[in-house]
């Protein structure tokens, strides 16, 4: 979350319920992804949101992403921004990445 937050420059409780704003949709994508987080979870985070609600909007968030280079690309910063620990980012997340874009 702090990730995104600085990168938003908004706080998450600014930010979370904002239509239009996909900060909430980034922080559980990177949360689900990288902390395999349960939707339910996610949802009761950003307040009394379904996990099907949660799964509908990851599904349309990578949808999007797919499509869309520049998105792609802030958010693989925002994942070595995350990932990265004094400097150092895993060999082989950054080998996965430069491979194909995403470290699964």
């Amino acid at each position: 979350m702090v990730v995104v937050e600085r990168h938003r420059g908004k706080s998450w409780q600014e930010s979370k319920d904002l239509i239009g704003d996909p900060s909430r949709e980034v922080v559980w994508w990177l949360a689900r992804r990288h902390a395999g987080l349960p939707l339910a979870q996610l949802g009761a985070e950003a307040g009394p949101t379904d996990y099907a609600a949660v799964a509908m909007a990851l599904k349309r968030f990578e949808s999007k992403m797919k499509g869309n280079q520049i998105m792609k690309a802030e958010m693989q910063k925002l994942e070595r921004r995350m990932l990265n620990v004094n400097g150092l980012l895993s060999k082989a997340l950054a080998v996965n990445f430069s491979k194909n874009g995403s470290h699964k």
